[in-house]
């Protein structure tokens, strides 16, 4: 089995950032000294990402349908043909969680094993798929480029490269755990790149160097000795390099595919096989096949060394990279720019089908039912039980809201600008119009009522605030507010303490924010400002107390984000701008801001430019997670807290998850105790015999591993003085007995006793039984 032969690419610039673990803290005090940090869990992106972040793929040496995807800094796998994709893999990579990958190669020789390229220019190997693994110790120097193929008694060869001057050019014939330097007679100051290693011989290997294609027979030798071969009639410059059944395969960096049917020869001759695409991108081939992907573009040469080899093209816009399984031929997948997708094809390309799964780069609204978060990005709805496993539930291309219930009903509600209201009966899988005659030209706002799943809420674009009492059924006309077009709703709980609330608010009206305390039937107006310019931008409300409201701000003089608290369901407001523990640093408004609520009270603010904080006391104090994150996630969407914990959808890094830490293990309940004592004093022998037990209240048989102490204390007079005194202080042992434990001691009472002597036996308790003591006062005679 020869492994599949690839090439690629240098990826530098492409980081994300790592949002790393958060800290929460409890109530701060007025003073100036630090809070205490108190860590409630890690920020991961739980989702990868659309075709326009998809920069590699990497199809596994022994089963087609496990594929590694780098999609904007992480590895997403498959191994079901992309039915389904675990994400959020790093290989061990100390960037991670995020922004850590930048390239990937599959192991020739091992079909969970992959290499892969990070954003620090480390070679990292894992062989459990990407969830675990660590640097090459061996590769003390930076690459961008490697190439992976089987060498002697089926080690691994290692050909790694970066691009600049005097840029490193090693090889490792051991799997990596030894490199050499193979830059050998080449000039050290000329960049090379497209790094590719020859399967059918050990000792050759190829690289490029500006405008000359190199060759080495003896890549291990000392020094290693490179020379160009002949000038390819190439009218740009080498680009990508491939090998299939012997045969040297160039694409041009102007999209014209080259081929040598005989590189290792003396004097190799070249096929011009003519322009494959206009704007090349990747180029990848195995025995059978030769495939090039361009923008917008891709052709497939599928008799590699035929005199006069066709350039099909294929029925796909490929805009990405290409993999080529090299135990199943025939198989590839390719990005497909026009569909967003990534494609898979088992007939080497006559027909291809979707791989679902691969999520969107910008997720718009989140949603929770009882079994599953749902996310909406541009091609539709997509839902995941664990954070792991996205599966895509519908396709609605212009959707922009979801709103689902949470009681198991598996009732999803959707707004499309085409169709309308959708509205599902399983979870999203299938949706269905529903016919609003009070909002002929659709909804623009929509909301749950927390405290009841029939009840829902809409505001249309006629100006019309409407209700549903049926899960989105049926609907009607609360109220009609003219010249306002609400895009935001939100439902506070009815609890005993504190009426429902409704409130709609939208930063591009005449009046920002309303609330209604009637049902819907009146909304009277709501200002927050206080001394600055003010726009509501974003609404939470305490689902413990739902008089209690949090709202955001933004000056609209200094972009900084305010922060204002009403206990009174909006009826007053305390406005504050928040200070984060770090000195001088604001959370911006502009690029917007989304609110939530915990279940527990705690408050999350996301704000644009990678500002994510938490606060318990309501947002009087921001306690920021990872405030220092070296590029944007883009502009926050919405904040949802469902029983797996806190997400947070953007606009280019997906949905990212708080997922809180375990609690810590609840201690085992103890048993209640009660210890007896008895006593007897003996005049003659001034010994004070002593016996106890301890028993369980509930009559169980107790472990008797426990510990008694007994004290024997006292007043003696001795010299015609009478002084307090300590007679004994004892850790008898405890004996087993059917239903207590059971000890006995005697102490040697001194003469001169006085009055009444204290016993006390104390039982120290164990894991399993609360401790418990008796008092006893003895008169001695």
């Amino acid at each position: 089995m020869s492994p599949q032969h690839r090439t690629t690419r240098h990826l530098a610039g492409l980081l994300l950032p790592a949002l790393v673990a958060g800290a929460l803290a409890g109530p701060t005090p007025t003073s100036t000294a630090a809070p205490t940090l108190d860590p409630v869990g890690t920020w991961t992106r739980t989702a990868p990402e659309s075709i326009d972040g998809l920069r590699g793929l990497t199809v596994s040496s022994g089963d087609p349908d496990r594929v590694w995807a780098v999609t904007g800094g992480d590895v997403a796998r498959t191994t079901d043909g992309g039915a389904t994709w675990e994400h959020g893999l790093h290989l061990g990579s100390s960037r991670a969680p995020r922004g850590s990958i930048v390239s990937v190669v599959a192991d020739p020789d091992n079909a969970n094993a992959v290499y892969g390229v990070d954003a620090r220019q480390t070679i990292l190997r894992s062989a459990d798929g990407g969830r675990t693994g660590a640097p090459l110790a061996a590769a003390d120097f930076s690459v961008d480029s490697i190439d992976v193929a089987i060498g002697t008694g089926g080690q691994d060869r290692l050909l790694a490269t970066r691009q600049g001057s005097f840029g490193p050019m090693r090889a490792s014939e051991d799997g990596g755990a030894t490199f050499v330097d193979v830059r050998g007679s080449l000039d050290g100051a000329l960049s090379v790149k497209a790094p590719l290693l020859d399967p059918g011989d050990q000792d050759t290997a190829y690289v490029v160097t500006g405008q000359k294609l190199l060759r080495t027979t003896d890549l291990f030798a000392t020094p290693t000795q490179w020379a160009s071969i002949a000038a390819a009639p190439v009218s740009g410059s080498p680009l990508a390099l491939a090998l299939s059944a012997g045969a040297l395969f160039v694409l041009s960096s102007d999209g014209h595919l080259y081929r040598a049917r005989d590189p290792r020869a003396a004097s190799v001759s070249w096929d011009d096989l003519g322009a494959a695409v206009t704007d090349p991108l990747d180029l990848a081939a195995d025995d059978q096949s030769v495939w090039v992907t361009g923008d917008g573009e891709s052709v497939v040469v599928r008799d590699p060394l035929a005199a006069f080899p066709l350039l099909q093209a294929l029925p796909v816009a490929a805009a990405g990279p290409v993999a080529l399984s090299a135990s199943a031929p025939g198989t590839a997948y390719l990005g497909d720019a026009e569909r967003d997708v990534v494609r898979r094809t088992t007939d080497n390309g006559l027909s291809f089908t979707d791989v679902p799964g691969i999520v969107a780069t910008s997720v718009t609204a989140l949603a929770a039912t009882d079994d599953a978060t749902l996310a909406l990005d541009r091609r539709g709805l997509l839902a995941t039980a664990d954070g792991r496993t996205w599966t895509r539930r519908s396709d609605v291309s212009d959707a922009r809201s979801v709103v689902a219930s949470p009681d198991g009903g598996g009732r999803v509600l959707v707004i499309s600008s085409t169709f309308g209201l959708l509205a599902s009966d399983d979870g999203g899988r299938t949706l269905a119009p529903v016919t609003i005659p009070q909002a002929p030209t659709g909804l623009v706002g929509i909301a749950v009522d927390p405290s009841d799943a029939d009840v829902v809420w809409a505001s249309a674009r006629n100006d019309a605030v409407l209700r549903s009492g049926d899960a989105g059924r049926t609907w009607e006309v609360r109220t009609t507010l003219p010249d306002e077009n609400f895009r935001r709703i939100v439902v506070g709980p009815d609890l005993p303490s504190s009426p429902s609330r409704v409130y709609l608010l939208d930063s591009t009206a005449s009046t920002p924010l309303r609330v209604s305390v009637d049902d819907g039937a009146t909304f009277a107006q709501v200002s927050v400002s206080d001394g600055f310019t003010a726009t509501v931008i974003a609404l939470a409300v305490d689902p413990t107390d739902s008089d209690r409201v949090v709202a955001a701000a933004g000056d609209a003089d200094s972009c900084d984000l305010n922060l204002a608290l009403s206990v009174n369901g909006g009826g007053s407001w305390t406005t504050t701008q928040p200070e984060l523990t770090m000195p001088g640093e604001v959370f911006p408004a502009c690029a917007g801001a989304t609110l939530a609520f915990r279940p527990d009270g705690t408050l999350a603010l996301a704000a644009g430019f990678d500002r994510v904080a938490v606060s318990r006391d309501q947002g009087r104090t921001l306690l920021p997670v990872d405030p220092e994150v070296g590029s944007s996630f883009g502009v926050p969407r919405e904040l949802l807290s469902d029983a797996r914990g806190l997400h947070l959808a953007s606009s280019d890094a997906g949905v990212l998850d708080l997922v809180a830490p375990p609690p810590p293990p609840t201690p085992p309940a103890r048993a209640a105790t009660r210890s007896t004592l008895r006593t007897a004093f003996t005049q003659r022998t001034r010994r004070l015999a002593l016996a106890g037990t301890v028993v369980r209240r509930d009559g169980a048989r107790p472990a008797c591993a426990g510990r008694v102490t007994v004290t024997v204390s006292g007043k003696v007079k001795r010299r015609g003085t009478i002084r307090s005194k300590r007679f004994a202080r004892v850790r008898p042992r405890l004996a087993q007995k059917p239903s207590s434990c059971r000890w006995a001691m005697r102490v040697k009472m001194p003469a001169g006793t006085r009055g009444r002597t204290r016993v006390e036996a104390r039982f120290a308790g164990t894991a399993t039984l609360r401790p418990s003591r008796v008092v006893r006062r003895v008169r001695l005679r």
